[in-house]
């Protein structure tokens, strides 16, 4: 059975933090043990060194890891005490299932971008901590792209059908049928996105299978859906912001 990730991260690239990031350790630890029984696994974490040590170094190097670890603790919990392959199995289950049950835009964005965050923190953490190498690093951000991309495109189908625009009601995924291509470029395509990557895609419709309703102009359609899709995974929220995605890439 594979290790947690706690138990996994042996050495760190870093040198030894200042007296303040200690503290602001020792501070998420004490935090941890007043719970008492809801933060358990993670004052397991917590008693390896090397757990403690990552940790000052992201907070004296990283204000984006910082703030995704002190604002959370049961994801940084979650996240430290999963083996990495199944805690990364588990983030994209739950947002195909969050953004089947969104029941607007809004919720949507806020599901996107919840597991864009905790993906996040998973995959450094591994990288930092020395768990995965380069390649599995930048093969998971590619899949987190991949899984946000997938679950936007799926809510707005569903919506459109909501609405009446898209003709297939009856169909629990009905993305897969309708013709609409959305084709990774770059390094997306090759499964070798980076933490500052945009994603580059080129996006194709067949027209002979779009089921619009009758009155409504396809291309319009599809205009306006890959128009949502972009501010889906593009626009800045309070939650921040998915993958800045790219449609003028031409092969």
């Amino acid at each position: 059975m594979e290790l947690p990730l706690h138990e996994l991260i042996v050495e760190t690239p870093f040198a030894p933090a200042e007296g303040r990031h200690w503290d602001e350790v020792a501070s998420l630890q004490t935090a941890a043990e007043a719970s008492e029984a809801q933060f358990d696994r993670l004052q397991s974490a917590f008693a390896h060194e090397p757990v403690r040590r990552l940790l000052a170094g992201i907070f004296a190097g990283s204000p984006y890891l910082r703030s995704l670890i002190t604002r959370d603790l049961d994801r940084l919990q979650d996240v430290l005490c999963t083996p990495p392959d199944q805690s990364l199995a588990q983030l994209c289950a739950a947002v195909t299932a969050d953004t089947q049950a969104a029941a607007d835009m809004p919720a949507a964005m806020r599901a996107v971008r919840t597991f864009k965050t905790s993906a996040a923190l998973l995959i450094a953490l591994c990288d930092l901590g020395g768990v995965w190498p380069v390649a599995r690093v930048t093969h998971a951000l590619t899949e987190t792209a991949d899984r946000a991309l997938q679950g936007a495109v799926h809510f707005l189908f569903c919506q459109a059908a909501l609405r009446g625009d898209w003709m297939s009601a009856d169909e629990p995924n009905p993305e897969r049928s309708s013709g609409y291509i959305v084709l990774a470029m770059g390094k997306y395509g090759a499964f070798e996105l980076n933490y500052s990557s945009d994603i580059d895609v080129i996006v194709f419709f067949d027209a002979g299978r779009a089921k619009v309703r009758d009155g409504l102009d396809v291309q319009t359609f599809f205009v306006r859906l890959t128009r949502d899709l972009v501010r889906l995974m593009d626009e800045r929220t309070p939650d921040g912001y998915v993958f800045r995605t790219d449609l003028r890439l031409r092969p």
